[in-house]
């Protein structure tokens, strides 16, 4: 009778734990308290335009993100200037931001800080070559939380 050796035996044991592990590991996901609200952008003092993101998730999971960007006039009035619809699904350890129309992923994003229903700071990173040299690190966005999707245009 052919005995295993003990050194085959514990590469095999130490294979399946780590195979176990693997499958155990959750994805990346955005924490609950991102879903309530909108959030305005934090422009720049002074600055005209202003955008407000939102954050949904869809009963089979997907998780959709609308941009709403606004021109601020005086008097606090504003106009609308556009609208953009994203999905993002986790990759490793950040979401992949693709385009709903194209299909393409073009960006990353991943949770840097959060303080619910007061603040947000995301961390916005790029596949793009161009970017990526650009911003080898990111760019951070800050967003304080706000219960409706009318901006603050008060200058």
């Amino acid at each position: 009778m052919m005995k295993t050796p003990f050194y085959f035996a514990v590469i095999l044991t130490v294979i399946g734990i780590q195979s176990s592990f693997a499958l155990e590991s959750k994805p990346y996901q955005l924490p609950n308290e991102i879903y309530d609200g909108y959030w305005l952008m934090t422009p720049p003092k002074d600055q005209p335009m202003v955008s407000i993101v939102s954050f949904r998730q869809s009963d089979n999971g997907m998780i959709i993100t609308q941009k709403v960007d606004f021109h601020c006039l005086p008097h606090g009035r504003y106009q609308q200037l556009d609208s953009s619809i994203n999905t993002l699904m986790p990759e490793g350890d950040k979401m992949a931001m693709t385009d709903l129309k194209t299909k393409e992923k073009f960006s990353y994003l991943q949770v840097v800080s959060l303080t619910p229903k007061q603040s947000l700071t995301l961390r916005q990173s790029f596949d793009d070559e161009v970017l990526s040299v650009a911003f080898p690190h990111g760019m951070l966005f800050n967003y304080a939380h706000t219960p409706t999707a009318s901006p603050s245009c008060q200058f």
